[in-house]
């Protein structure tokens, strides 16, 4: 049998163990202060590991997680290591305050599952990229008339990250349509 994972949510970061850190969510600053995340002596670490580490504290007993790696915040709290390779495979980002509805997920889904005609998902396809192309040129006249970047426009941008992002994971067979 094959399966496919649930299109469920999941909360994670990229721990970079250095001055390269750029996230610190609250759920992993709060498990370092309980004990389900334990970063080691940076010294011992190096003798043990030959590498800065990272230990969690799993439902399978501790895990390690190396520079690089993502720590995932599983639907029932559970934090565990992912190398970056099969989280890049499996996981595709969420943009919290993009102004993308419930309603046009689940018809983009559709899309993606072959659910509409052959001539359905050529007119979809045409309508993102024209949609992508005037908000590019809506922000290209912000940008040339030296209008402020307000939260309405950054939310532009991230809606049309979003929208590039659907295209792209779209199947070969259907970005030639």
């Amino acid at each position: 049998m094959k399966y496919k994972k649930r299109p469920i949510i999941i909360e994670a970061f990229k721990w970079m163990g250095d001055q390269h850190q750029t996230e610190d969510p609250e759920w992993a600053i709060q498990a370092i202060k309980d004990g389900t995340i334990v970063i080691p002596n940076l010294e011992w670490s190096m003798r043990v590991h030959q590498r800065p580490v990272m230990e969690i504290n799993t439902l399978e007993g501790v895990m390690i997680a190396n520079q690089g790696d993502y720590i995932i915040k599983g639907v029932n709290g559970e934090l565990y290591p992912c190398k970056p390779d099969i989280f890049e495979k499996t996981y595709e980002r969420v943009y919290e305050n993009s102004p993308f509805n419930r309603n046009e997920m689940e018809r983009l889904e559709k899309v993606r599952q072959s659910e509409y005609s052959e001539t359905s998902l050529k007119r979809e396809i045409k309508r993102q990229k024209n949609h992508l192309a005037r908000l590019n040129n809506e922000l290209k006249y912000d940008i040339e008339n030296g209008i402020d970047h307000s939260t309405a426009t950054k939310k532009l941008i991230l809606f049309a990250k979003e929208r590039l992002s659907i295209l792209e994971s779209l199947t070969p067979k259907e970005q030639k349509l």
